[in-house]
């Protein structure tokens, strides 16, 4: 399985010989993550190192102490982009040859962006629509995000010798995961629920169709009350039944198959919730079933799981995606 999108390319260096896999990253206020998985094409993945650091404003000093905990320069890197660091915007794509479009797209969102157009990382994902009409769709979802921030990722790994191959974004990511569980002409809903926000993505074989970021997180969820847990679930649950409907008008051709939930402590009774408030089907996100975590144990505890969502969706990103000029 392959997901050739690479939302940003970083700069090219020699190319050593590098271990399996990705060793994938990622940076927030509560500290510095990152993993090395495996997906070898028609294998179960698997995750064979994690690390969780802590937090630093500095990214440079970050990846200098993970360079020393997992030999950097040995692994094909990739960053995940915090929040924060970058923003999806749907627009038409540029009426041009196919290989100029990625050039073309800083000038079709310089007026949806608050930074110049000569600061603007960008590239897309088409969105998915009914084939069976024919013709071609040139509606796209343009991923941004500053030069300045991407560069900040580069030169951080270039300090201790190592190449940032690629950044990612946690809509792609959990798009990966998605894939893992769907079906032929069917759309998956899945909610990703994170330390900070619950991700809710709908993928229709292997394309991302819509996102939504609800701002509840399991930080928030286990620091609440139950009367306040309550509020948050009926939050989580609005914003998921207008997803829905939204998705039925804009994609009525791709039916979905269920609602997927990534798991939570049980503490934190958020699916038996979505169940019993939920018409559609709702099932639990099952990781272990879908990834190997023998190396790692620890790491499919539903607590952590939070930790590392977004960092195990970008790991399936297929070795040989094809890299393109910046």
């Amino acid at each position: 399985m392959g997901f050739p999108y690479i939302p940003f390319v970083t700069r090219r260096s020699s190319k050593p010989a590098f271990r399996p896999g990705w060793l994938v990253c990622a940076q927030d206020e509560h500290g510095f993550r990152y993993l090395h998985m495996v997906h070898v094409q028609g294998e179960k993945p698997r995750v064979l190192a994690w690390e969780n650091l802590p937090a630093g404003s500095d990214i440079a000093q970050q990846i200098r102490a993970a360079a020393v905990a997992g030999k950097l320069r040995r692994h094909r890197c990739m960053a995940v982009l915090n929040t924060n660091e970058y923003q999806i915007v749907q627009a038409e794509l540029p009426t041009v040859p196919d290989e100029e479009i990625r050039p073309a797209l800083r000038w079709t969102v310089r007026e949806l962006v608050d930074y110049p157009v000569d600061q603007i990382g960008a590239d897309y994902l088409e969105v998915p629509f009914d084939k069976s009409r024919g013709g071609v769709s040139r509606s796209a979802y343009i991923v941004c995000a500053k030069r300045s921030v991407l560069d900040r990722y580069v030169d951080a790994f270039e300090s201790v010798k190592a190449r940032l191959h690629v950044t990612d974004v946690p809509e792609t990511a959990h798009r990966n995961l998605a894939t893992l569980c769907g079906a032929e002409g069917k759309g998956v809903a899945l909610l990703g629920v994170t330390q900070d926000y619950c991700l809710l993505t709908f993928t229709l074989d292997g394309e991302l169709c819509m996102a939504r970021r609800i701002d509840v997180g399991l930080r928030a969820m286990l620091a609440a009350d139950s009367s306040q847990r309550v509020q948050q679930f009926d939050r989580v649950l609005l914003e998921v039944q207008r997803s829905l409907d939204a998705f039925e008008r804009q994609f009525h051709f791709a039916p979905l198959s269920r609602l997927l939930v990534s798991p939570t402590p049980d503490t934190v009774d958020l699916m038996p919730f979505l169940v019993d408030n939920q018409d559609m089907k709702v099932e639990s996100l099952d990781l272990s079933e879908l990834i190997d975590f023998s190396a790692v144990p620890e790491l499919a505890q539903p607590g952590q799981l939070a930790n590392c969502l977004n960092l195990l969706g970008a790991g399936l990103r297929s070795e040989d995606a094809i890299e393109v000029p910046g």
